[in-house]
């Protein structure tokens, strides 16, 4: 700029004007950059421009790389710290030039870098700028992703790689959490958060996150999203990012837990709390939101509603003062600006602690970027810290640009013409100046002033600085709210700040309340965010907090900034914005001047214009520039030559007292000159330098020659193979050199001798005989034949193998005679010779078997003479699973039945002897007779204890008998018996405590009758009592009471009191109260007598029991016993009787239950079958009984399948032992005779199964499987005529075995030719054509595998020849079609010719030789010629190209251009491993060099195109993505070389990628890859191989490869497309998908398969598409639309995606067809229902319908007849459409009702005549079988019968068959009948909506409007009808003028209706998930309307 001649503000304007217009948006100002925001993509950024920044700026246009070069380039030649000071308002591009600056100083620390380590912190430094953006950064009315804070980035360097870096923020703009200005958003991150829990069905349920609308915070604006940008892939950027820089799950969970709890405390809503006091409080009016915020920050909810409505006053007790509902609002959005504050202060320190790595002695470059100058219509207190901080900048920057420079001028004595500038240091004292005298010393003194106010700190500030030049009081109108205002005179402009809320937001505090609620988080993360409480000093509540003001610290944080900066050299770029539009190409004069002027970029241009702005020390230029001028000795001298030579003009530079001053022209001049001197000096150097490596080279040359030649001279193989490397350093390989060319011919015949060799060695180590004949034979046949010394070795060898191979023969002959003497024999003879075989191994297993045989009879014989049961069953176990059988077996079998018999009536009597049941042993007892075990000591011992127990049995009897009787003798004779017995139970208990009651009776009654004949009251009394106690009654207790009732009343009550215990409870209630009456209440006497009332009621309590229901034995024994010793019987009697008959069922029936349960322990049937007659007879029906019955039937079964099992083993029915077998598992049946049957069965299961697998082996010819049938024959001991059958074919098999081996051998022997680079000749096949004659010969089956191989191989051979003949022919001749047809046959035949290698380096040079001609035509090739091909035809071509793709020679790294992981990994010293390994799998770091062979230049290309791939798929951070694929495509299109490597490269970053954003993006390039060019004709099929083998794949990655396959296959068809997309077309990718859309008609016809729709096809363009497709005529497009039809719940819902919920309201609502927007995208539309996992189809049909007078458009002929008459249809397509869709509205989905019956038959007759046309049914049984009901609207089907319906249609044929007799003008006159038929109805054409009904809110009081739950709406185009969805009927009707307003979100649309009957406004509010579908339709209606009255 300082060039220009005319140095103004109009010429710099200009300048800046013009190079806009070219897309220059960088200008230089000497060191100090323009930056002008161009508002679009330009290719700036792209690797090649990074690349020529990276190596040096000079001559370079202006860019924000070369700051970033100076400042890395000063750093590291000085050694010295250095800064880049980005400025500009906002919206002028700071974020992103920040971000290139930090991208390219990244590049160039990862050339410096050494480790990958470090790289990573370069990505780690990059990616926190994501995370910076979204907490940071918001879309203001001038910038959508506007900076709100300021950061400077303090990168650290050593060793010129970046080690680490820090970031320090600078004033967060916290009021935007709460409050944003129109047109504004809130911080991004809370779209961001808000769309990712719309997609993550687990996201939105953890958080319980809503809609954007639903949130106060982020809904008043009027803005929730931005143009082009998607917040969804926003957040995974976010995440990725926090990935990127090892955030934690929980750290990230936390997060968006504190976001969501800003945005639900945004929603808490105060009312006013009315109190009795003189101030209202507030209180919080949806305590649940508050709760549900303060859940997810772990707080608790009634703690911090307290803290929001109240704060505390008191200094030493709690005082609480309630808020009023502004304050409280105030208090809440507090707390929210601290809470996020917090938060992004903590992500900020977060950041750090990863990237902030320890390095020693660094040298930084600081990055600042700082929020811009901002003056708004009303600025606060934010706006004048932000101001404050530029005036620091701006300072700086004058310091540096202008003072300083000044200054040094005057110090070194040059004469420089003086510049003025403006000096801002009087605006920065008014600020700055201390202790009450700038402005924030007096807010912050204002604070500590009780009742300090914003208003007063305004007064003083006026009164203090009134006289200041630079502050103003505001007239009132020059600005808002005058009054309250002051101005600043900044360098940019004056500013009007208004003090409201000054204190408040300088406080910069939150109320300690508050602050305490949050620390008591239970939330760690929360408690960690917030900062530590500040000390504090006593005096007031809690202490005073000495927390600095935020003023205090934002000048502190400038101070610190100021000595940053001032420690480093600083780079500027000055950012400016164009225009106000945010739009590109358009260049606002006035805006850009503005900032020209206050920026002060004139004055620095007219003092680096005048003054000289490059300075050097002396030292610094005489060593510098010496080198132009060697002879110079000192600095004068240097001067005086280059003045005196004109390279120095004198008025260009001055010296001045330590430095020479320049201009910057003759600087740059001299440096052009230096460097001029210096190539002459290097020029000698190079060509030293290069004579010495030519000659170093020749010298290796003639060494590699050398080498080749000794190592030809050594023959051996390792020597040749690594001269032969070698030779790739000499000229053309050295392929034209002879003794080359007979290293290759030695390495073949090495290789091949090798093979050979290696042949030889492994047969003699598998002694395999057959192999080692045939490689004999090969060895010998080698010309000259091998010599080697496995040779000596192989005759020897041949002869043992022989001489094992005899024996194996006699073997198999003993083992199948069974001849244990010749298999000992032989098998010893074996054993001499070392052999281990198959038949070895089977002959000791017969042996082995046949001694087992043996001893298994011996042992049986021995158990059957010991009749020893467990032997017998064992052994006789042993011969069952041996398959033994005999008259041992049969004898064996008989006496284990007998004994197992005796065992089990033994064991049933030991079982009963431990039950001491008498009934058991009874049982037990007559089975031992039954079987004969009466003389068994277990027998004996049963007899006895049945003695003793019947004995028992007797005593117990008779102590119940005389317990019951009462009877004290008979008691006394039972216990005696008892003891006798030692009997101890509850009988005898029970007779114990009897005896002892009849004992205390006797002696009462003693008493009684002594005190009768006494008379003594006392003792009558005394008596008495004891009577009234034990409960006695009689005639001695009734002779007492008489006698002491004749001493008186008062003795004669005492007398009944005490006589009263056999009385009822009346009775003595009675008793007691008469005696109460008396006054003896309190006597003895009444206490005696209240305790036999209580015992008469104990009495009843149990009498009550022992007749109740239900009770078992023992519990009815137990309370017969007690009512026997209370002596009921005499005062119960009936009572007692009744319980006594009861209990004597109950013990009968314990009696059956115990012996049934006795009875199924024991398996008795028959003492089954015993008591349970026994119960039938005595009606016992228990359910222990009802399971007696249910076990006996069971057991019955057992025993049933028992008897048949034994049966079946007596008998050897195999088969039918299998089912029983199988049947008793079913039934749990197990015992011995069930186990034995199994053995049998599995043996014979096992049988079969070796009979098959010799069935098998044979078929198969499989020895293997044979020899393992053969095993088993032997172990199961088999013989007889199957046997002997199969060892015959065993032997058979055994000669087809040897001859398959001895082809095996041929083939292996002659592969080792076939596959060697020398290839085969005439004769090589010889050795296999005899092995297969001799093969046949010995009859191996035609259809053997082997002998089919070796066929095969023999075929082969001989094609191999041709092909090998092909291949020196088409080298010879040279053609491509010759050398690649050979080539082709070389690959289907596998071969690995020399002559193949060579046609590859041929087709390598006629291909490079053609791309090189390609490029010079521009890159676009002609489509091929395909003639007039058949669809079909082209059908089957794809198909082949696919089937023959799919072959997998065509796997990528196959393919012959790639190159060697050797090559690739070449020059690289450090893990050449891994990076071979890693050659063509995905990694995020930059490949070495290109993966195909190509020049270097296209090589070094190849990186580029890599440095692009990893930024686009976002594994390498750089700014501008969609560049880069744009660069990518550019250079593929362009460069036909390059093609093929962009795809190789593609699928490397594919494979084994971990990253699904990154496999995302790549398959988007290959989507727009396929679609501008196609890969080359030798690499076609090698892409199409890796998209087909994701076809079939699932998710989003299968979607991309079916668009990539069909678009390739297109692109294959037709050639390139010589079109790349735009970088805002490739921007859609980010938002949408490119997919193949199916569109079908309305009945289901398809219109368009898999129609190719890139990411930025609207549904307008396709629906003009589809419309072409049909050729409809342009007036009928425009109403045309497509619809997207719900199919319900996809069946394939396992594809990892997650599900988003339905809001309950609405997920069960129909979905009707949904209208799509013209705007809208397919896209958006597939993603959105993969999401609910629902299917669904795209139909295209009519969308408005307008038939007015006024304006129609379907303009059918009129009718005549009935039917319409046509003459010239318009649009015959068109036609169609409305009749397909009129037949779909009426008689399939029934939207519109028909009236009548006439007309239905009508309509469904021309429906039948048109599907049918003469097949239209004409009698009933046609009409049945074609389904003929389907053509009539459901809602007819029952207005008649089916035959009725017939009848009536089939009568209407000939009516609508005469319509025409021309079938085609039938059909046209039917459709404009049938659609004339139904226009008429109301509702034709509407779009039908189903909702449920919210709410209703009226502006009257008319409450006539109403609605049901569930409603249907109809848009058409007379307006909106409202119906009930489960009544017929229209409830109400609105014209489209009566609709007010509309809106709605994800699940509520609202309306607000006029009603003109009632002059009332209606706002309804519906649930619905088709808001916006309603929204769009209402307004297509309306401007359709409106464009057709216009016409």
């Amino acid at each position: 700029m300082i060039k220009l001649n005319d140095l103004n503000e109009n010429s710099i304007l200009h300048n800046l004007r013009i190079r806009f217009k070219l897309d220059k948006i960088y200008t230089s100002v000497s060191s100090i950059l323009i930056s002008v925001n161009p508002f679009k993509m330009l290719p700036l950024y792209t690797p090649e421009i990074m690349e020529s920044y990276v190596n040096g700026i000079r001559g370079k246009d202006p860019h924000v790389f070369a700051i970033g070069y100076q400042a890395y380039n000063n750093m590291m030649s000085e050694n010295s710290n250095q800064s880049v000071i980005i400025s500009g308002e906002s919206g002028a591009g700071k974020s992103e030039a920040t971000k290139l600056i930090l991208q390219f100083l990244s590049d160039l620390s990862g050339r410096a870098a050494s480790t990958k380590a470090v790289s990573n912190i370069e990505q780690q430094i990059l990616q926190a700028n994501p995370i910076m953006e979204a907490f940071g950064n918001a879309k203001t009315v001038r910038n959508n992703n506007s900076s709100r804070f300021g950061k400077l980035i303090t990168v650290k360097f050593k060793g010129g790689s970046i080690h680490g870096a820090s970031i320090i923020n600078y004033l967060l703009e916290k009021s935007r959490v709460v409050m944003q200005s129109k047109g504004e958003r809130n911080y991004h991150i809370f779209y961001q958060l808000l769309a990712a829990a719309d997609c993550n069905a687990t996201l939105k349920t953890e958080l319980n996150l809503e809609s954007p609308d639903f949130y106060d915070y982020v809904n008043k604006s009027g803005v929730t999203s931005i143009d082009g940008v998607s917040d969804e892939k926003e957040f995974d950027d976010l995440v990725s990012a926090m990935d990127a820089l090892h955030f934690t799950e929980e750290e990230k969970l936390s997060t968006w837990k504190i976001v969501a709890s800003v945005l639900k405390l945004g929603n808490v809503k105060f009312d006013v709390d009315v109190k009795g006091t003189a101030d209202d409080g507030a209180k919080i009016s949806n305590f649940d939101v508050l709760e549900s915020a303060a859940t997810l920050i772990g707080c608790d909810a009634k703690a911090l509603e307290k803290a929001l409505c109240f704060r505390n006053v008191g200094n030493r007790s709690v005082i609480l003062v309630s808020y009023s509902v502004k304050e409280a609002e105030t208090m809440r959005d507090a707390l929210v600006k601290t809470i996020y504050g917090e938060v992004f202060q903590w992500l900020i320190n977060r950041i750090n602690t990863t990237i902030d790595t320890p390095v020693d002695s660094p040298t930084i470059i600081g990055v600042l970027d700082i929020f811009g100058f901002e003056c708004f219509v009303r600025n606060s207190f934010e706006q004048m810290c932000i101001n404050y901080c530029n005036e620091k900048l701006q300072f700086h920057f004058n310091e540096h640009i202008f003072r300083l420079e000044q200054e040094m001028y005057a110090a070194e004595g040059v004469v420089v013409p003086s510049t003025d500038f403006k000096d801002n240091q009087p605006t920065l004292d008014l600020l700055e100046a201390p202790k009450g005298q700038g402005i924030f010393a007096m807010i912050d003194e204002e604070i500590n002033v009780p009742k300090g106010s914003d208003t007063g700190f305004l007064n003083k500030a006026t009164a203090k600085h009134a006289k200041h030049p630079n502050f103003e009081k505001p007239k009132p109108k020059a600005c808002e709210d005058a009054a309250n205002c002051f101005g600043v005179v900044h360098y940019a402009g004056t500013v009007y700040y208004n003090v409201a809320n000054f204190l408040e937001k300088n406080k910069d505090s939150l109320h300690p309340d508050v602050m305490s609620t949050l620390r008591a988080s239970n939330m760690n993360f929360l408690t960690e965010v917030l900062p530590k409480p500040p000390p504090t000093t006593p005096g007031r509540r809690g202490g005073k907090s000495s927390k600095k003001t935020l003023g205090s610290q934002f000048k502190q944080q400038q101070q610190d900034l100021m000595d940053t900066l001032n420690a480093t050299y600083p780079h500027f770029v000055r950012c400016m914005k164009p225009n106000t539009l945010l739009k590109g190409s358009v260049f606002q004069e006035d805006l850009m001047l503005a900032q020209l002027r206050y920026s002060g970029l004139l004055e620095v241009c007219r003092i680096r214009k005048l003054g000289f702005p490059v300075r050097r020390d002396f030292d610094d230029f005489f060593k510098r520039y010496k080198a132009i001028a060697p002879s110079a000795t000192d600095l004068d001298g240097l001067l005086a030559i280059l003045e005196g030579d004109g390279k120095l003009p004198k008025e260009q530079f001055q010296k001045g007292k330590t430095k020479v001053f320049m201009r910057n022209a003759i600087a740059q001049d001299l440096e052009i000159a230096r460097d001029e001197a210096l190539l002459a000096h290097a020029l000698k150097v190079q060509t030293l330098i290069r004579g010495f490596v030519m000659r170093v080279k020749f010298k290796s040359w003639h060494n590699i020659i050398a080498a080749v030649g000794s190592a030809v001279a050594a023959r051996d193989e390792a020597l040749v193979t690594s001269a032969l490397d070698q030779c790739a350093e000499l000229p053309f390989h050295g392929v034209h050199l002879k003794v080359v060319k007979e290293a290759k011919v030695l390495q073949q015949r090495l290789v091949e001798e090798k093979e050979v060799a290696s042949l030889l060695t492994n047969a003699i180590e598998q002694r395999d005989l057959d192999v080692l004949r045939s490689a004999v034979s090969a060895a010998n046949a080698m010309d000259p034949p091998l010599v080697h010394d496995a040779l000596n070795n192989a005759a020897a060898i041949i002869k043992e193998l022989e001489a094992e191979l005899a024996l194996r023969a006699e073997l198999r002959a003993a083992v199948n005679k069974r001849d244990l003497a010749l298999i000992d024999e032989l098998l010893l003879k074996a054993e001499t010779m070392n052999l281990d075989c198959e038949e070895v191994n089977q002959a000791n297993a017969l042996k082995q078997r046949l001694e087992e045989e043996k001893e298994a009879m011996e042992n049986l014989r021995t158990a059957i003479d010991s009749r020893d049961i467990k032997a017998l069953s064992a052994f006789l176990a042993t011969c069952a699973e041996m398959g033994l059988s005999g008259p041992d077996v049969t004898e064996g079998r008989k006496l284990e039945e007998a004994l197992l018999a005796e065992a089990s009536a033994k064991k049933a009597l030991s079982a009963a002897i431990a039950e001491r049941k008498i009934q058991s042993i009874e049982s037990a007892m007559k089975k031992a007779t039954d079987v004969g075990v009466t003389d068994s000591s277990e027998f004996s011992d049963a007899s006895a204890l049945l003695k003793v127990l019947q004995e028992e049995k007797a005593v117990t009897e008779e102590l119940a008998a005389a317990t019951s009787a009462r009877d004290a003798s008979r008691i006394n004779a039972a216990l005696a018996k008892a003891d006798s017995l030692s009997m101890k139970s509850s009988e005898y208990s029970n007779a114990v405590a009897m005896k002892d009651a009849l004992k205390k009776e006797d002696d009462c009654k003693a008493a009684l009758e002594a005190a009768t004949s006494s008379g003594d009251a006392g003792a009558l009394s005394a008596a008495l009592a004891t009577a009234s106690s034990i409960g006695l009654s009689g005639a001695e207790v009734t002779a007492a009471t008489e006698a002491l009732s004749k001493a008186g009343a008062a003795s004669a009550m005492s007398g009944k009191l005490l006589s009263c215990n056999t009385s009822t409870e009346a009775e003595i209630e009675a008793l007691l109260k008469e005696a109460d009456g008396m006054g003896l209440s309190g006597s003895s006497e009444y206490v005696a007598a209240q305790a036999s009332l209580a015992k008469a009621k104990e009495a009843a309590a149990l009498v009550g029991k022992l007749l109740q229901e239900g009770q078992t034995f023992a519990v009815m024994t137990k309370l017969m016993a007690e009512a026997e010793l209370a002596g009921l019987a005499t005062r119960y009697p009936s009572e007692m009787a009744q319980a006594t008959e009861a209990l004597q069922w109950l013990a009968m029936q314990d009696k059956v239950e115990t012996n049934l349960e006795s009875a199924n322990a024991s398996k008795d049937l028959d003492a089954m079958n015993t008591w349970l007659k026994y119960a039938a007879d005595n009606n016992i029906s228990s359910e222990k009984v009802k399971q007696g019955t249910k076990n006996k039937i069971r057991l019955e079964k057992e025993l049933e399948v028992i008897a048949k099992i034994t049966a079946a083993i007596d008998s050897n029915d195999i088969e039918a032992l299998k089912k029983l077998i199988e049947e008793a598992d079913k039934k749990g049946i197990v015992g011995d005779k069930v186990s034995q049957g199994k053995v049998l069965a599995d043996r014979e299961k096992i049988i079969s199964e070796t009979m098959a697998k010799i069935k098998k082996a044979d078929e198969e010819s499989n020895m293997e499987l044979m020899n393992e049938a053969f095993d088993m024959v032997i172990q199961l001991g088999l013989e007889g005529p199957e046997i002997e059958e199969a060892k015959a074919k065993k032997d058979a098999l055994n000669k087809v075995d040897a001859c398959s081996k001895t082809l095996a051998a041929a083939i292996k022997t002659l592969s080792v030719k076939i596959y060697s680079k020398g290839g085969i000749v005439e004769g090589d096949n010889k050795p296999l054509l005899d092995a297969i004659a001799d093969a046949e010969t010995n009859g191996l089956p035609a259809t053997h595998r082997t002998l089919v191989g070796a066929k095969d191989l023999v075929e082969k051979m001989e094609k191999q020849l041709l092909v090998q003949k092909q291949c020196l022919d088409a080298l010879e001749s040279g053609e491509k079609s010759a050398l690649k047809a050979a080539l082709k046959a070389a690959d289907d035949l596998e071969l690995q010719l020399q002559s193949k290698d060579d046609i590859k380096v041929s087709l390598k040079e006629i291909r490079d030789h053609e791309n090189m001609l390609l490029e010079e035509a521009g890159g676009v090739t002609e489509a091929p010629d395909m003639g007039e091909l058949d669809p079909e035809e082209l059908e089957v071509e794809r198909e082949e190209r696919r089937k023959e793709a799919m072959n997998t020679k065509y796997r990528f790294w196959n393919f012959s251009s790639l190159r060697s992981p050797d090559d690739y990994a070449k020059g690289i010293l450090l893990s050449k491993k891994k990076v071979k390994e890693g050659m063509l799998k995905w990694q995020d770091t930059l490949i070495p060099k290109s993966l195909l062979d190509l020049s270097k230049d296209n090589s070094k290309l190849a990186n580029n195109i890599n440095r692009c791939l990893l930024g686009y798929m976002g594994d390498k951070q750089m700014s501008f993505p969609a560049t880069l694929a744009h660069d990518i495509l550019t250079k593929g299109l362009e460069s036909p070389l390059l093609r093929d490597e962009v795809y190789m490269q593609l699928m490397k970053q594919l494979s084994h990628n971990p990253k699904a954003d990154s496999i995302a993006k790549g398959w988007q390039l290959m989507c727009m890859c396929v679609s501008t060019f196609p890969p080359s004709e030798d690499f076609d099929k090698f892409v199409m191989n890796f998209i087909l083998s994701k076809v079939e794949g699932v998710g989003a990655v299968k979607n991309y490869a079916k668009y990539c396959l069909r678009t390739l296959e297109g692109m294959l068809t037709s050639g390139a497309s010589g079109f790349v997309p735009s970088v805002e077309e490739i921007q859609a990718y980010k938002e949408r998908p490119p997919i193949l859309a199916s569109i079908e008609l309305v009945d289901g016809q398809i219109l368009s398969e898999d129609l190719p729709v890139t990411p930025d096809l609207a549904v307008g363009k396709v629906t003009e598409i589809c419309s072409h497709f049909l050729e409809l005529f342009d007036e009928n497009i425009e109403t045309m639309g497509i619809f997207v039809y719900d199919l319900g719940p996809s069946e394939e819902l396992n594809d990892g995606m997650e599900r988003k919920p339905l809001n309950p309201m609405i997920k069960d609502l129909i979905r009707t067809p949904r209208p799509l927007r013209k705007e809208e995208f397919l896209g958006d539309v597939i993603v959105h229902k993969a999401r609910q996992g629902r299917e669904f189809k795209f139909v295209f049909k009519k969308k408005i319908f307008l038939q007015s007078e006024f304006y129609r458009q379907d303009n059918l002929p009129e009718v005549e007849g009935g039917y319409v008459s046509l003459s010239d249809p318009p649009d015959e397509q068109y036609n169609r459409l409305l009749y397909l869709q009129g037949e779909d509205e009426v008689i399939t989905s029934g939207n519109l009702t028909v009236d009548s019956l006439e007309e239905v038959i009508k309509i469904s007759s021309l429906s039948m005549c048109y599907n049918f046309a003469e097949e239209y049914p004409t009698d009933s049984d046609g009409f049945f079988e074609l389904d003929c009901m389907s053509f009539i609207p459901e809602a007819w089907h029952d207005a008649q019968t089916e035959e009725k319906w017939a009848t009536d249609l089939i009568a209407a044929r000939d009516g609508v068959m005469a319509i025409s007799d021309d079938e085609d003008l039938r059909r046209c006159k039917i459709e404009a009948t049938f659609v004339n038929a139904i226009k008429s109805n109301k509702y034709y054409g509407g779009h039908m909506f189903c909702c449920k009904r919210a709410y209703i809110n009226l502006t009257s009081d008319d409450d006539s409007f109403e609605l049901p739950d569930d409603v249907t709406l109809c848009y058409r185009e007379d307006g909106l009808h409202i119906f009930d969805s489960h009544e017929i009927g229209e409830l109400y009707h609105f014209g489209f003028a009566d609709i007010i307003r509309w809106g709605g979100s994800s699940r509520q649309f609202s309306l607000v209706l006029w009603c003109a009957d009632t002059e009332t406004t209606v706002e309804l509010m519906l649930h619905t998930a088709q808001a916006t579908d309603m929204a769009a339709i209402i307004l297509d209606h309306i401007n359709a309307i409106m464009m057709a009255q216009e016409e």
